[in-house]
C-alpha cells in the first residue's frame, strides 16, 4: 500500500536529480530509495521515470505524481505542526520520540542510567529512542512521525534545523586472534589488507575520512552487508572490519575484537553528533531533552 515514506524518495529524487544524491540526503541507502521506487511504480501501474544508466528523468506521470506528491507532504507538516502547537512539543500519550538512525532498537548510545535520569527529572514524559531500517530521516522529522532525531553528520534538509552535540569515536571491529592491538591505524598497509563495511551511516564515515591520502581512500574496499548481526559476524569471520561507534552491539561478543581509529598515529576518527528537529518548533521538551543528550550521550574512549 502506498506510503508516505514512498512519496517523500519520489521528491528527494525529482529535486536531488538521482537515487544516490536523494539517498545521501535521506539518510538511506541508494537500494532504499531504488525499491521504494519502483514499487510505487507498481503501485500506481505506470512509469515514473526513464533510466539510462545511471540517470533518471522523470515521465509525464513522473511529474504529475510528483506534483501531487507534494500537496500531500505539505498537508501532512501542517497537520504534524498543529498537533505539535497543540501538545507542546510532545505526543498526546506523553511519549517523546528521539529517532536515531544507524541504532538496533534504543540502542546504546546513552549511559544505562540516562534513562531512568530522564524519567525521575521529568516523571510525565516518557523518553522513547528507536529506529527503523530504511526511515528517511526527512520523513520521520518533517511528518511527525518522531519529535526529533540524533544523526551522525550534517546534510542540507528543507525545513530541518540541526544542533551541535558533540562527537563520538568511530570504531574497527573484526574477528582474529591474531590482532591483539586496541587502535587501528588507516595507513596504506593496514588499508591494503582489509575488505571494509559501514552497514549505517556510510556517507557520514566517508566525510570523516576524506582527509586521508587519495590513494588511500581509492584503494578502500568496501562490501554492501546487510543490517542483522548474522551478517556480521560472517563478514568478520571472513577477515572483513567493519567501521561503528564505540558502544557497538559486538560489545558483549568476546570473538569480536574492537579497537580505535585514527586517521593518522595521533588524531582519532570521530563522528560529529547533531540534534535535528522541525524547523521553527524548538520547544520546551526538545531544549530538555537537547540538553539530557549533551550530558549522558556515552562516549567509551
Amino acid at each position: 500500500m502506498m506510503n508516505l515514506h514512498q512519496l517523500e524518495y519520489l521528491q528527494a529524487v525529482i529535486s536531488c536529480g538521482g537515487i544516490r544524491p536523494a539517498s545521501y540526503n535521506l539518510h538511506v541507502s541508494p537500494q532504499a530509495v531504488s525499491i521504494a521506487i519502483k514499487k510505487l511504480e507498481e503501485e500506481l501501474g505506470t512509469q515514473l521515470f526513464i533510466r539510462s544508466g545511471n540517470e533518471l528523468i522523470p515521465t509525464q506521470h513522473g511529474v504529475e505524481v510528483s506534483q501531487r506528491a507534494a500537496i500531500i507532504l505539505s498537508q501532512c507538516r501542517e497537520l504534524g505542526q498543529l498537533k505539535s502547537e497543540l501538545h507542546e512539543g510532545i505526543s498526546p500519550d506523553g511519549h517523546f520520540r528521539l529517532y536515531v538512525p544507524q541504532l538496533f532498537g534504543r540502542g546504546s548510545l546513552f549511559e544505562d542510567e540516562a534513562y531512568e535520569r530522564f524519567l525521575e527529572a521529568y516523571p510525565d514524559i516518557h523518553l522513547d529512542v528507536w529506529h527503523q531500517t530504511g526511515s528517511s530521516l526527512h520523513a520521520v522529522v518533517e511528518h511527525g512521525i518522531t519529535d526529533a532525531a540524533l544523526v551522525f553528520g550534517r546534510t542540507q534538509v528543507n525545513g530541518i534545523v540541526f544542533h551541535d552535540v558533540r562527537s563520538v569515536t568511530m570504531y574497527a571491529y573484526w574477528i582474529d586472534e591474531r590482532v591483539t592491538h586496541n587502535s587501528v591505524s588507516l595507513n596504506s598497509n593496514f588499508i591494503s589488507k582489509h575488505l571494509f563495511a559501514n552497514p549505517y551511516c556510510f556517507s557520514e564515515v566517508m566525510t570523516v575520512f576524506r582527509n586521508l591520502p587519495t590513494s588511500d581512500l581509492l584503494a578502500m574496499r568496501f562490501r554492501d552487508i546487510s543490517p542483522d548481526i548474522d551478517s556480521h559476524l560472517a563478514f568478520m569471520r571472513e577477515g572483513g572490519v567493519i567501521f561503528g561507534l564505540s558502544n557497538s552491539i559486538y560489545k558483549n561478543m568476546p570473538e569480536v575484537s574492537s579497537g580505535m581509529v585514527y586517521l593518522d598515529s595521533q588524531k582519532k576518527a570521530q563522528l560529529p553528533v547533531y540534534f535535528c528537529c522541525k524547523q521553527g518548533n524548538w520547544g520546551k521538551w526538545l531544549q530538555k531533552v537537547y540538553w539530557h543528550s549533551i550530558e549522558n550521550l556515552q562516549v567509551l574512549d
